[in-house]
């Protein structure tokens, strides 16, 4: 397991790091913008593992498993616009 799985598995749980890498794209289409405040919440509670935690736990499954996704692999949601 990578550095990063091993942190997503800490923050996720390993299930969802197993399960984000099964995903479509067409199937986290509808979640972008979620996973776009999600990341930001994340990046505002940086170095705070507890409050990360549970702004993770807070979202729902689908969110959570793209948000994942998205941090292993960023390109995985770039061509998606994210409207503001």
């Amino acid at each position: 397991m990578s550095r990063l799985d091993k942190e997503l598995a800490c923050l996720f749980g390993r299930q969802v790091v197993a399960d984000c890498k099964k995903l479509k794209l067409e199937e986290v289409a509808l979640e972008a913008e979620l996973v776009a405040e999600g990341a930001r919440q994340l990046i505002e509670a940086g170095g705070n593992p507890k409050q990360q935690q549970a702004i993770v736990r807070a979202m729902d499954e689908e969110t959570a498993l793209a948000l994942c996704r998205w941090i292993r692999e960023p390109n995985f949601l770039s061509c998606i616009q994210v409207s503001r």
